[in-house]
């Protein structure tokens, strides 16, 4: 009996060994995920002020982005944020459901457009924040699907105010207008985000804030004027808890605002908030409570206020509201889709500048590897060390002016090691700066022409006299190069 219970004992020891070994097997068998990047190591239009590490390499597969959620990086919480809060408002719309009938009551569409635009505004952001690392070209198609959220959300909280919390003498005033003006200022909004995303790097920070801000604050005011009326106007005879609810989003609002405006506590701590405690990850949790409180106060208002919206608002113009909806989100599409088109068409311009491929074959060399190597050349007055360097790639000569200018070939492109490119390069400076000498020399001492193929000077008409205008310039010369047969 004894033995029976020590064999027991020593299989229930063995066991827990290997539990407590499971952590690092699960560990081993998992793939091996890349670390984390500095802001030196990644391409400007990723970086964040005041964010110093936490960045993920680009050009990974879509699975490592999507395991990358569960990672330690500085998008998590951004991403997180926006999942917990679309998590949050989808069961908040099926707890709704439970009470209002969204089917047949057609007094309950803007209530379902609210929740709707919601719940699509959390998705686009996470989507951004997680995938929108991938590449360039991910990163403004991510990020301008997300406008395109905030703008259908735009929408979606002026069809909550217009059509629940509005008062009988404002809305005899602006019943026509209100919500055309609604669906104009969110397409505004959409292309001011989208086109300050895409000049974001070529303009100064305060010029995109400009932007990207004064739309959605003029869409904002808009759209929740006829909260700040009944508010202003309180009184014992509107439901309280309802205007508790509305002032609570009017504040949470405003303080998102702030946070989104101003990059505060990272620029107090640089490099102590690259992974909690961002401006932007405050401005997400904010604005996820402004819209609880928007969507409380607006059930409130559907239950409390139906004997007005319903005098106010007739059966069809609920169908008119939610047809507006499809109108402004298929509007910002469009938008969006353009500035994409847009960015393809600055990123092909890149690419084609690069004329060197890798030794290695992995694909094209990155664009700044191209641009530093290539500046000079670019700058050279005279394209001999050019022509050298591209003539066995069908590149030719092509006078233009007073310069000498290269033709590239109408297909193919250049496949010359990183290493013999900087090599030429080398040489082309040692021939730019022999030129230099000898045309100098020329001009010191008025040598003849030199018979070697190419002339540095252009002469007159008359064989026996030179341009003398040439000969007396001071400015720096130019190499009229020009090939002879």
């Amino acid at each position: 009996m004894a033995t029976i219970a020590m064999d027991r004992i020593g299989r229930l020891f063995i066991n827990l060994q290997q539990l407590r070994q499971m952590p690092l097997l699960l560990t081993q068998a998992a793939p091996s995920m890349p670390a984390n990047l500095r802001d030196t190591e990644v391409p400007r239009y990723f970086r964040e002020a005041h964010v110093h590490s936490g960045y993920r390499p680009l050009g990974q597969s879509w699975s490592y982005y999507l395991r990358s959620l569960f990672q330690r990086h500085n998008e998590t919480v951004n991403t997180w944020t926006h999942l917990l809060g679309f998590l949050g408002f989808l069961l908040a719309l099926c707890r709704l459901a439970e009470t209002v009938d969204f089917v047949g009551d057609p007094h309950a569409w803007p209530l379902l457009v609210l929740s709707v635009s919601a719940m699509g505004y959390n998705g686009c952001s996470a989507a951004a924040h997680l995938l929108g690392g991938k590449s360039e070209l991910c990163h403004y198609l991510f990020f301008f699907t997300d406008y395109i959220g905030v703008a259908q959300y735009q929408y979606g909280s002026a069809t909550v105010h217009f059509y629940y919390a509005l008062e009988e003498n404002w809305h005899a005033r602006v019943a026509g207008v209100f919500m055309p003006a609604a669906v104009l200022l969110s397409c505004l909004s959409c292309l001011g985000c989208c086109y300050g995303k895409f000049c974001s790097h070529s303009l100064p920070t305060w010029v995109r804030r400009v932007g990207q801000v004064t739309p959605s604050a003029l869409a904002y005011a808009w759209d929740t004027s006829p909260v700040f009326q009944r508010l202003w106007r309180w009184s014992a005879d509107d439901d309280e808890a309802a205007l508790c609810f509305h002032l609570g989003q009017v504040v949470f609002f405003l303080s998102s605002a702030f946070f989104f405006t101003y990059p505060l506590p990272q620029r107090w701590f640089p490099g102590r908030c690259d992974i909690v405690g961002q401006s932007h990850q405050i401005f997400h949790v904010l604005l996820n409570l402004c819209t609880l409180s928007q969507i409380r106060a607006s059930h409130l208002d559907y239950l409390g206020r139906r004997r007005l919206y319903s005098r106010l608002h007739g059966e069809g113009e609920a169908g008119l509201v939610v047809g507006l909806y499809v109108v402004t989100v298929a509007a910002c599409v469009l938008i969006a889709a353009g500035m994409v088109v847009k960015v393809k068409r600055v990123l092909d311009g890149k690419v084609q500048k690069c004329k060197f491929n890798r030794t290695d074959g992995v694909g094209p060399v990155p664009l700044s590897s191209v641009e530093q190597l290539r500046h000079r050349q670019k700058q050279v007055d005279t394209p001999l060390a050019s022509w050298i360097v591209d003539s066995r790639s069908g590149w030719t000569p092509s006078r233009s002016g007073s310069r000498t200018h290269l033709v590239p070939p109408a297909t193919g492109s250049m496949e010359v090691p990183i290493s013999s490119s900087v090599a030429l390069l080398r040489l082309e400076r040692m021939l730019n700066t022999v030129l230099h000498i000898l045309a100098s020399e020329f001009k010191k001492h008025s040598k003849r022409r030199q018979a070697i193929g190419w002339k540095f000077l252009k002469p007159s008409r008359s064989r026996s006299s030179w341009d003398r205008s040439a000969l007396s310039d001071t400015r720096e010369p130019e190499y009229l190069l020009s090939w002879d047969s």
